[in-house]
């Protein structure tokens, strides 16, 4: 395997992305069979009155995004895994990273579609799933300097 295709952390992070989508898509339930009954609450304003007023428009988005966002995150997964690098051949003046081309298009990495893919994708819940493991991390750093160990004379200094 090329280290184009294992290695590179923005291919990486976007199949992260996609397949975090997949598996929360998922899990979530499906609202196809609730939206049937949401409709007969349906008041004269044209809303269902439930935490938040939910229009028509609402519950055709509600009825069918679970499925329509499982089918995007299945289309991106195999984009990705069509449009990924490899080894163009040749002789390189840099062997270390040699050029690298699509194996499906054959453009220059990154090719057009991996760009678009990458530019288009922004995972919030990604950002957050690492932004709370960084907290973790710092805070288990922190207690790691502090000594962490709170018996009698442990790390303990007198206030001057």
């Amino acid at each position: 395997m090329n280290a184009g295709t294992t290695d590179d952390p923005q291919r990486r992070r976007l199949q992260e992305c996609l397949e975090g989508i997949q598996r929360l898509a998922e899990k979530a339930t499906c609202w196809r069979h609730a939206t049937v009954s949401l409709r007969d609450l349906l008041n004269n304003e044209g809303v269902v009155p439930v935490r938040a007023r939910l229009a028509p428009a609402d519950l055709d988005f509600l009825e069918v995004a679970r499925e329509e966002t499982l089918t995007l995150a299945r289309l991106g997964l195999r984009l990705l895994d069509l449009h990924r690098p490899r080894d163009a051949g040749g002789i390189s003046s840099d062997p270390a990273n040699p050029i690298q081309r699509c194996r499906s298009c054959m453009w220059r990495w990154p090719c057009p579609t991996f760009r678009a893919i990458s530019e288009s994708l922004d995972c919030p819940w990604q950002r957050r799933k690492a932004e709370r493991e960084a907290r973790r991390a710092a805070e288990a750093r922190a207690a790691g300097e502090d000594g962490g160990d709170f018996r009698a004379g442990a790390n303990v200094s007198e206030p001057v």
